[in-house]
């Protein structure tokens, strides 16, 4: 292969690992989210767990950056979201033990994802080193 082809095959390696790159991020953004909202299940159930009051006052989100107060028993069990849109009714205990490896698979997700783009990013500047040097060299003999 000569050395335009070869900075041609590196140009389109460069451009394709950006966008590996870019889809990553929105990877790591969307599993962070989801982190954050587990993260908040988990502290109030236990808050539930922890107290003995029987109600709470609290905020129902119904959308659109509106909420509904409302008054709740506190529950013995809760409905639990366990993939494939399947659902189980549980304990608060087993909810938690539940949210808390969820938690604990989407923080080893999230470490993957980083490892990755840190490769990515790692063989982004090898190519555009390459491109760098095959462009230096075709000016030279332009």
């Amino acid at each position: 292969m000569g050395e335009r082809e070869n900075l041609a095959a590196l140009v389109y390696e460069q451009r394709r690992i950006m966008e590996l790159i870019e889809a990553l991020y929105n990877e790591v953004n969307v599993l962070e989210r989801s982190l954050m909202e587990h993260q908040s299940a988990l502290d109030i159930l236990k808050m539930y767990r922890e107290t003995e009051s029987k109600e709470f006052d609290t905020l129902l989100p119904v959308g659109g950056g509106v909420y509904l107060p409302v008054n709740i028993s506190k529950p013995d069990k809760v409905v639990v979201g366990v993939g494939a849109g399947v659902f189980l009714e549980k304990s608060i205990e087993d909810a938690i033990t539940h949210v808390e490896k969820s938690i604990e698979n989407l923080r080893q997700a999230v470490e993957n994802r980083l490892k990755t783009l840190n490769d990515l990013r790692n063989r982004y500047e090898e190519v555009s080193a390459a491109i760098a040097e095959l462009q230096f060299k075709l000016q030279g003999r332009g």
